[in-house]
C-alpha cells in the first residue's frame, strides 16, 4: 500500500515542489499531500492543515531560511516532530532546499536529513534517500527521470516535439500524466489501443483528444479534409501518441502522414511527444512525409 506523504513548505519554495518533488513521488507511487492540491475553498486553514497532517504517514519538511518565518510551517514542524520526537520510526524527513540553520527540535534528534540544496538538487544519494522514506519508485534514478520530464516540458511549452525514448521499465506513463497536468493542451493518443487500429479511428481519436470532437467522421479520403479543418479552426495543441512503435503494424496511409506534416510543420498547429522503444527516426522507411520532423530526443532509461 503507498505511503500518504505530507509536505510541509514555504509558498516562496511552491514552484520547485510542484515541478519537482510532488512531480517525482507521486509519479513514483506515493499519495501526496499539498495545500494547493488538496485543500478546499471556504474552510478554515489552519483546520484543513491539522486535519490532512493528521493523516500522514510519513512528513516532508522542506527547509530554507524562510521556512522558518512563517508561523503555519512552525506548526507543521512542530506537529510533525510531535509524532516522532526522538526520530525513531522515520515519519519525519527534513529536505534543506537551502542551507540555513536547523531548529534545536530537529538537530536535537539528530535525523539524517537530505540536503537538496544548490549543485546537490539532482544528487542521486539524496533522492534515493526521499524516495526510499516515501514507499516510492520510479524504476530509475529519480534525477534522471526528473531531467527527462522537465527536458520534455520545456520543449513541448517551446512548440518543439519530442521523441521519449524509452528503454528498461521506468514509470513513463506516469511522465505522460504529469505533463498533461502540467500543459492542458496536451491531448494523449495510444496507439496499442484498438481504437486506432484503423486510419479513421486514429484520426477520430486524435480529434477527440485535441478539439473535443464527437462527430461522425465520412468514410471516404475526406475525413482528412476534416481533420485539417477541425484542427486548423481550434488553438495550437500539443499531442502525445504512446506506442509509436505500432505505425510498422498499422495500415495509416501517407495521406495521413502528409496531413500531420502539414499541421506541424507548416502551420504550427501541433506539436508532438512521440513515446517509443526504438528511435522515432528508425520507425519510418526512408524519405517517408515525417522523415524531416524536427525532433528533440529525451531518452527514460529504466531497470531491466
Amino acid at each position: 500500500m503507498s505511503k500518504k506523504i505530507f509536505i510541509s513548505y514555504r509558498h516562496t519554495d511552491a514552484a520547485w515542489v510542484r515541478d519537482t518533488l510532488y512531480a517525482v513521488l507521486s509519479a513514483g507511487g506515493a499519495q501526496v499531500v499539498v495545500d494547493y492540491k488538496d485543500f478546499d475553498a471556504g474552510i478554515a486553514l489552519r483546520k484543513q492543515i491539522s486535519e490532512k497532517q493528521a493523516t500522514a504517514d510519513v512528513h516532508l519538511l522542506v527547509f530554507t531560511p524562510d521556512y522558518f518565518t512563517s508561523g503555519y510551517c512552525l506548526e507543521e514542524m512542530r506537529r510533525a516532530v510531535a509524532t516522532d520526537p526522538q526520530f525513531e520510526k522515520g515519519t519525519v524527513l527534513p529536505i534543506v532546499l537551502q542551507q540555513c540553520a536547523i531548529p534545536p527540535e530537529i538537530k536535537g534528534g539528530e535525523p539524517l536529513y537530505v540536503n537538496l540544496s544548490g549543485a546537490l538538487n539532482l544528487d542521486a544519494e539524496g533522492w534515493d534517500r526521499v524516495m526510499k522514506a516515501c514507499g516510492a519508485d520510479l524504476g530509475m534514478s529519480p534525477p534522471h527521470w526528473l531531467r527527462a520530464y522537465l527536458a520534455s516540458r520545456k520543449a513541448l511549452e517551446a512548440r518543439r516535439s519530442v521523441n521519449l525514448l524509452v528503454k528498461g521499465l521506468p514509470k513513463w506513463r506516469e511522465l505522460i500524466d504529469l505533463l498533461k497536468l502540467a500543459l492542458p493542451a496536451l491531448g494523449v493518443v495510444d496507439l496499442e489501443s484498438g481504437k486506432t487500429a484503423t486510419q479513421r479511428g486514429l484520426v477520430g481519436e486524435i480529434l477527440r483528444v485535441l478539439v473535443n470532437f464527437t462527430g461522425k467522421l465520412p468514410k471516404d479520403d475526406e475525413h482528412l479534409a476534416d481533420f485539417e479543418r477541425l484542427l486548423e479552426a481550434g488553438s495550437p495543441a500539443l499531442l502525445a501518441l504512446e506506442h509509436f512503435d505500432k505505425v510498422s503494424e498499422r495500415k495509416y496511409d501517407a495521406d495521413l502522414y502528409s496531413s500531420l506534416r502539414y499541421l506541424i510543420m507548416e502551420k504550427r498547429q501541433i506539436a508532438l511527444l512521440v513515446e517509443s522503444r526504438a528511435p522515432f527516426a528508425t520507425l519510418l522507411p526512408r524519405n517517408h512525409a515525417l522523415s524531416f520532423l524536427e525532433m528533440e530526443t529525451v531518452e527514460l532509461n529504466g531497470k531491466t
